[in-house]
């Protein structure tokens, strides 16, 4: 759905001055793609209504003004965004979703909330590759489940964290080639 709104729009924009682009004559199409200026257009317009499409990110956090913060940043770059507050319902959203990301907190319900998320996810052959940032204020046990969180193959960020550096850790887990 995303293409076809990105090529319509392209060629009604590179049309508006001249002939109407009319999607249902094929011909009208070929003469379309023939013409250099129309396909710079069309580029241009594809990453700009397109940007990150269907990258779908899963935060699960239970306090509210961090999940609705961290969706709302990572909404307006472009990513389709779900949230949830235990760690229980982000297994079900995920196990139903698949997403692409996925940002827990270690200390949702439990004090390893974070990790028994990990540990679900990674033994469920659906939702094993998915990417994992476990997040939380707890230093010290962060430090302590280190080995364990990086033996499942997840990223850590201690909180308070800077939203730069978030997206960053997002844009390089999504970059990364999947198993």
């Amino acid at each position: 759905m995303c293409l076809k709104k990105c090529l319509i729009t392209a060629f009604s924009h590179h049309f508006r001055r001249s002939e109407p682009f009319d999607r249902r004559k094929p011909r009208s199409f070929v003469r379309v793609l023939a013409n250099k200026r129309a396909v710079l257009t069309l580029l241009h317009f594809f990453g700009a209504l397109c940007k990150n499409p269907h990258v779908v990110i899963v935060v699960a956090d239970d306090d509210p003004s961090i999940n609705a913060l961290v969706r709302e940043v990572l909404a307006n770059e472009g990513y389709e965004m779900h949230g949830c507050f235990t760690g229980a319902e982000a297994v079900r959203i995920m196990q139903r979703l698949v997403p692409d990301l996925a940002i827990v907190d270690m200390q949702m319900e439990v004090r390893d909330a974070g990790l028994r998320v990990l540990l679900a996810l990674r033994h469920h052959p659906a939702t094993a590759h998915i990417a994992v940032i476990i997040c939380s204020a707890d230093n010290a046990f962060l430090r302590a489940k280190h080995h364990e969180i990086v033996t499942y193959d997840a990223e850590i960020i201690s909180k308070p964290f800077d939203l730069t550096h978030l997206m960053a850790t997002v844009s390089r887990l999504l970059a990364a080639p999947q198993p």
